[in-house]
């Protein structure tokens, strides 16, 4: 959705990818599969870094309110290939426990 903003790709004023799910089950997903937790905490890792660097871009921008502009050291490209990544592995994990 990012990238489909007009003019040019830019962030909302209150952009944020969600990570609540990581901070309320990642001692959940500890506890399972090893392959499953390392693709969830590469995925959320990589999701936090987006966040972070929207919190450093708004504090180096001060008081302007013009919106941030997608550029690469956001690495949100990165964390669409992460989450990707995680999600094929929770449906394979899923698929192949419901074979059980």
């Amino acid at each position: 959705m990012v990238r489909m903003t007009r003019p040019h790709p830019h962030y909302s004023e209150d952009f944020s990818l969600p990570t609540a799910n990581w901070q309320a089950y990642g001692k959940v997903f500890a506890n399972g599969s090893a392959s499953l937790y390392n693709e969830l905490a590469s995925a959320y890792k990589a999701i936090q870094w987006v966040n972070d660097a929207q919190v450093m871009r708004k504090t180096r921008q001060g008081a302007s309110r013009l919106p941030l502009a997608v550029i690469e050291d956001d690495r949100l490209d990165e964390a669409e290939a992460a989450t990707t990544r995680a999600i094929a592995t929770l449906r394979a994990v899923s698929t192949s426990t419901r074979r059980l």
